[in-house]
């Protein structure tokens, strides 16, 4: 199925046309505008700094977050696995 971007503006520069597909996302056969989030401070390794803030062992929360998301990116997490995290979580 072909792409189609909506147009933004007729500037006919590569850069600027990479830049404007870049600010939707395609649902479907719609184009949606991506969501902006606001920036947030992050630690060396890239996690925001609330989650770990508070833990007894804030590197080793960061590791874990970090292992989670890359697992659940590539799909090897199973609802038990996901449940046996979130309770952990909630533990402390």
């Amino acid at each position: 199925m072909p792409r189609v971007y909506v147009r933004i503006c007729l500037r006919k520069s590569v850069r600027s046309a990479r830049k404007r597909r870049q600010r939707y996302r395609q649902v479907g056969i719609v184009l949606m505008p991506k969501r902006k989030f606001a920036r947030v401070a992050k630690t060396k390794g890239g996690v925001p700094v609330k989650y770990v803030k508070g833990a007894k062992n804030p590197k080793k929360r960061e590791a874990e977050i970090k292992r989670t998301s890359r697992l659940y990116k590539a799909g090897k997490l199973t609802k038990a696995a996901m449940n046996r995290i979130s309770k952990q979580r909630a533990r402390g």
